[in-house]
């Protein structure tokens, strides 16, 4: 019984990742994908993960059912939504390394402001 339910979970977690829709249609399609898959498992209490795929097909395949029967401008929509998701994240990133290049520099501008300024090397003879 602990392995159907990890199979079932695992199944599902995998069915999910290739889901490109809302959370909320995503959980409304793995709620039904669950109850079928725990169905299936009552039935055949010693399946695996290799069975369920057998009987439901691969998890890229129902993921790619479940896109077909979605409308065209809502698949737009939620992969527009993603870009810009994608996007600001990048921004974030290279503003970040931009602030800390900059940080680099300006500390490296103090110290050696404080040690003499100029940076060369001065030779002084005593003799």
């Amino acid at each position: 019984m602990k392995t159907n339910n990890a199979a079932l979970r695992r199944y599902c977690r995998a069915v999910g990742r290739w889901l490109p829709c809302s959370r909320r249609e995503k959980k409304r399609i793995l709620a039904g994908l669950r109850a079928d898959v725990s169905a299936f498992l009552e039935r055949t209490p010693g399946a695996g993960t290799a069975q369920i795929e057998a009987q439901f097909g691969q998890p890229q395949v129902i993921a790619a059912a479940c896109v077909e029967n979605l409308d065209a401008k809502e698949l737009l929509r939620i992969l527009l939504v993603r870009r810009r998701v994608a996007a600001a994240v990048m921004a974030a990133i290279a503003a970040a390394l931009i602030l800390w290049g900059a940080g680099i520099v300006w500390a490296s501008v103090e110290w050696n402001n404080a040690f003499g300024g100029s940076g060369l090397t001065r030779i002084i003879d005593l003799g």
